[in-house]
């Protein structure tokens, strides 16, 4: 064999081995969704969520209103009246925007184990900022229930 035919065999093996690496490659990602997947940070208590927090209300009145897209989904969106304020810039009496944080990688909806903000009771409210509104801290943690 020549210097020729060895030269033109490892062009057509790098060409082969570049293919598979491309090939490879390709295969190793999804194909791309609207959806982000999250890893979720799993707050431990009350405390926790107040420290990640921007602010922490206290409401008796949540209301669904609508939805908006978060995290690449329809997530519900409520109008929440601010009762107390225990941390962060807002007003009680003010009324806010609040997403419930979708969970993108549930088995169905993003909402399969039901949405912590509806609810028919006074709750604790750990969010952060969303868009021109806020949301819960992940699609577990967030929603404290109180009272009953």
């Amino acid at each position: 064999m020549d210097a020729g035919d060895r030269r033109t065999r490892r062009t057509v093996l790098g060409a082969v081995v570049a293919s598979a690496l491309v090939v490879a490659v390709s295969s190793c990602s999804s194909p791309s969704t609207a959806a982000s997947c999250a890893d979720w940070v799993d707050f431990t208590g009350a405390q926790e969520m107040s420290d990640a927090a921007d602010i922490v209300i206290t409401s008796e009145s949540v209301t669904r209103d609508g939805t908006e897209v978060l995290l690449g989904v329809d997530a519900h969106a409520y109008e929440v009246v601010v009762e107390t304020v225990e941390q962060g810039d807002a007003t009680p009496g003010e009324t806010i925007r609040v997403i419930s944080t979708p969970d993108t990688c549930g088995p169905s909806s993003p909402y399969a184990d039901g949405d912590p903000l509806d609810v028919d009771r006074p709750v604790r409210l750990y969010l952060g900022p969303a868009g021109p509104g806020w949301s819960t801290l992940t699609p577990f943690d967030g929603v404290e229930h109180l009272g009953w």
